[in-house]
């Protein structure tokens, strides 16, 4: 019998054929086509045999997973601020933090700040770092979006 580590993408998928019946996984898969689809119920009746129920559940159990983790990756507001963790740090957080890191990127992370713990940063920054730094800040549109 097969465990599921042995078991391909391809092999999974047609477990999950197997399992949810035509109707609903033709919903399910419906940016297949009809060949592929008969492909994939062909498979399922070659394996079936090979793999048992209990790993026949956990295949079924990690798609479902899988399912609702993109259900719930997808309702994620894309206009959260991804750097709204930097306001919970306390400043000696901040500066241990972003201190090794080039001026580019501490300009970056600190325009996503408040100003006023922007500002305690920057004073514990060498006079060096600090111009380069604020020097960064004024270049920030240069940077690729694609990247």
């Amino acid at each position: 019998m097969k465990k599921i580590d042995d078991l391909s993408g391809y092999d999974k998928a047609s477990i999950v054929v197997e399992l949810l019946g035509d109707s609903l996984a033709l919903n399910v898969f419906g940016d297949i086509s009809e060949t592929e689809f008969i492909e994939l119920r062909r498979h399922a009746k070659n394996i079936s045999p090979t793999v048992s129920t209990s790993v026949k559940k956990e295949v079924l159990d990690d798609y479902n997973f899988k399912v609702l983790s993109v259900e719930k990756y997808q309702q994620v507001s894309l206009n959260s601020n991804m750097f709204d963790f930097l306001n919970d740090l306390n400043d000696e957080q901040l500066y241990k933090l972003l201190s090794k890191e080039k001026p580019r990127v501490i300009a970056l992370a600190l325009e996503q700040i408040e100003n006023k713990k922007r500002m305690v940063f920057l004073e514990k920054l060498d006079d060096e770092m600090q111009t380069q730094t604020v020097m960064q800040t004024g270049n920030l549109d240069d940077i690729p979006l694609d990247s």
